[in-house]
């Protein structure tokens, strides 16, 4: 949707489709589940040095967020703003309740779900934002918002659960 909206021209299905297929979340993505499926793993030496590694993605995507943010961006859109954060933030975890409740879903399983929806928006939509040409100061401004009003709504949906 993104390499759509961001196009000046006529959208074109041939660079859209190399948009996504050459996206590194996505490429990365895919091998994951890959590696994952078949059980690969890695060499003990290789997986402790990416252990440490993979501990620091999301404080350096933060890292990369905060160097990105502009307050008086989020300004700008602030109705957007907090109506996108109350669908992300209040909605959605509620429709995912629902949602195990209709498959009979419950305990941990209703938990997590609801948890995962009530989670703010990831840090790579900035680096995507940026790659693809978006907004990038708005989306940080709008991931560091929905980071700080999650520390109410996550609580007060799992608060929900019990």
């Amino acid at each position: 949707m993104f390499a759509l909206v961001v196009s000046q021209d006529k959208v074109r299905l041939g660079p859209v489709s190399r948009a996504i297929l050459t996206n590194p979340l996505i490429l990365g993505s895919l091998i994951g589940v890959f590696w994952s499926y078949f059980d690969i793993g890695f060499h003990p030496l290789l997986a402790s040095v990416l252990a440490p590694l993979s501990n620091l993605a999301l404080p350096l995507g933060l890292m990369t967020v905060g160097a990105g943010l502009q307050l008086a961006a989020l300004r700008r859109a602030s109705a957007p703003f907090l109506v996108a954060a109350g669908l992300k933030l209040l909605l959605l975890p509620l429709v995912a309740l629902g949602l195990t409740q209709l498959m009979g879903l419950s305990g941990l399983l209703v938990q997590v779900a609801v948890l995962l929806a009530a989670l703010p928006t990831a840090t790579s939509a900035y680096i995507l934002a940026r790659q693809l040409g978006g907004d990038a100061p708005l989306m940080a401004a709008i991931i560091s918002g929905q980071t700080l009003l999650a520390m109410v709504t996550i609580p007060l949906m799992l608060g929900l659960l019990w």
